[in-house]
């Protein structure tokens, strides 16, 4: 049989595959798949100087060869096996795609330099640590989420990076020198980040987690302009920054911390959903104006009153259970776009100025008014 012309290989799904022939001579094969096989170790010898995609994830490889030269390689998968390690003299000058997630991993070469890599997830592994030497001026999304890293190299060098996931680590601290101008989206939760680098140099940040660290603090010089999404739940904050800037901020989620006040100056003017549930909060801002805020969740605090004070002229929903609250705020009235309120679980009195409130509520464009459990009777 003459295979000289074939361009695609597609051996999938055989239980009883378990290597491939020593002397595969494809010189015109672009794309081998090989995926949920038994394969042990692929041929010392492959020649397919075409090859541009090798895909042989859900298989059983320990290894690679060593000199593995595929100098067309642009995709390889490996995601699924058994590799301990990745050889150190991989030359694949072309590689964009690079997939090695739930392998036995424990650290990646010295030496990686692949200047065309674009995409690279190497998630559920074993990585302890990353190589200080990083170098992937085009990479664009990188995840090493579901590792052992204890931190990120201090001198990445990723220009390009728009996505970065190392979530569900072991990440103590963010490099002081960070610097990541095109990053987008950075996912840091599940990890035991104590505080962040006041030099966080992240200019088109558009969403931030850092859900599930040990935060007590944020820098009081972070600026992220272009931050849309903050989430900071199940931290350790007491307080916020109180010349916190992020002008471009839509939601911003601090549920489950140990905050006892919100800053008096709180410079949002796009946002639009604010979730602070399961604090310390006593008040809020007395002078809080949030013209864009849609959604504000303040459920399981110690608040004993809202102010009269706020403005949220385009404010929909509006959730306070389980607080100390004894009345409803004037400024409800002017929540013209509100439809629901919720207010369960708080010790309101029934008085004239709260029957009128109430009265004018039920009048409006409320859909939904919640005040169970409380001592008003309406």
């Amino acid at each position: 049989m003459n295979f000289i012309n074939l361009t695609y290989l597609y051996c999938n799904n055989n239980n009883n595959l378990r290597h491939l022939p020593e002397n595969m001579h494809f010189p015109n094969l672009e794309i081998l798949t090989c995926r949920n096989n038994l394969l042990t170790h692929l041929p010392d010898n492959m020649n397919f100087p075409n090859l541009a995609n090798l895909k042989c994830a859900y298989n059983k490889l320990i290894h690679l060869p060593d000199n593995m030269t595929l100098p067309n390689l642009r995709g390889l998968y490996l995601n699924n096996n058994l590799l301990t390690y990745l050889p150190d003299n991989m030359y694949f000058p072309h590689l964009e795609i690079l997939t090695c997630s739930n392998n036995l991993l424990i650290h990646l070469p010295e030496t990686m330099f692949f200047l065309n890599l674009s995409y690279s997830e190497c998630t559920h592994t074993k990585l302890t640590y990353l190589s200080e030497n990083m170098n992937f001026p085009n990479l664009s999304y990188l995840n090493f989420a579901y590792n052992n890293l204890t931190h990120l190299p201090k001198n990445m060098y990723l220009p390009n990076l728009s996505y970065l996931d190392c979530s569900f680590n072991k990440l103590r601290h963010l490099s002081e020198n960070i610097n990541l101008p095109n990053l987008e989206i950075l996912y840091c939760y599940e990890n035991q980040l104590t505080h962040l680098p006041d030099n966080m140099r992240l200019p088109n940040i558009q969403k931030l987690n850092l859900d599930n660290n040990n935060l007590t603090h944020l820098s009081d010089t972070m600026h992220f302009p272009n931050l849309k999404v903050l989430s900071c739940c199940k931290n350790k904050l007491t307080h916020l920054p109180d010349n916190m800037r992020l002008p471009n901020i839509q939601k911003l989620n601090l549920d489950n911390n140990n905050l006892t006040h919100l800053p008096d100056n709180m410079n949002f003017p796009n946002l639009e959903i604010l979730t602070c549930n399961n604090n310390l909060l006593k008040h809020l801002p007395e002078n809080m104006i949030l013209y864009n805020l849609q959604r504000l969740y303040c459920n399981n605090n110690l608040l004993t009153y809202l102010p009269d004070t706020m403005v949220f002229p385009n404010l929909h929903i509006l959730i306070c259970n389980n607080n100390n609250l004894s009345h409803l705020p004037l400024c409800i009235l002017t929540f013209h776009h509100l439809i629901l309120l919720d207010y369960d679980n708080n010790p309101i009195i029934l008085s004239p100025q709260i029957g009128r409130v109430v009265q004018r509520i039920q009048n409006s464009s409320i859909n939904k008014l919640n005040v169970y459990n409380n001592r008003l009777i309406l």
